[in-house]
């Protein structure tokens, strides 16, 4: 049982071990359908995802923070049933790529976070669908091109942070359905 994660339950917060979620030689696997927020500290040291993990029509989950762990890959049916999902962090692991359309449904969700880690392309639809977001962080990454239309699907988006990268050239109207973008 993994013993190093926060969790609410319908307004109920817990500091205590993490009973309802199980993880197993770093590979997390299972977690209640009534949560709310998920929040596993850098020393569970997770570095898979299950695509179980979230297999019920988990309507509750908004945070799910995922940080700072060892993270290589991430399913591409993951996000699936997380439709409330609206803070997801996934920074400082070692993600090299992406699957396109990782984020198709996550509707509500308003804050990425894919800072500090190791990301060298983005899939061109990757970001057509989370209507809502406002913040993307891709700073710290290995990227060195983006695929023309990358943020289309963006027209909340009011932060973009991508410091840190290896951008060679930007695709001309990278940023044309942006109008809300207010800080680069």
């Amino acid at each position: 049982m993994l013993l190093c994660c926060k969790v609410s339950h319908q307004g109920v917060s817990s500091t205590d071990p993490c009973a309802p979620c199980s993880c197993k030689d770093h590979t997390l696997s299972d977690c209640p359908d009534k949560t709310v927020n998920l929040h596993f500290k850098s020393e569970c040291s997770i570095q898979f995802l299950s695509t179980q993990l979230f297999r019920s029509n988990n309507t509750l989950l908004r945070e799910l923070l995922l940080a700072d762990n060892r993270l290589k890959t991430i399913p591409a049916s993951l996000f699936r049933n997380l439709k409330s999902l609206r803070n997801l962090d996934l920074q400082g692991n070692v993600l090299t790529h992406l699957p396109g359309g990782l984020f198709k449904f996550t509707v509500s969700l308003m804050k990425l976070r894919l800072s500090r880690n190791q990301l060298t392309r983005l899939p061109p639809h990757l970001f057509d669908n989370p209507q809502k977001l406002t913040y993307l962080g891709l700073d710290d990454n290995l990227l060195e091109h983006l695929p023309d239309g990358i943020f289309d699907g963006l027209r909340s988006l009011i932060s973009l942070d991508m410091k840190g990268n290896s951008l060679i050239e930007l695709p001309s109207g990278l940023f044309r359905n942006s109008i809300k973008l207010r800080y680069l």
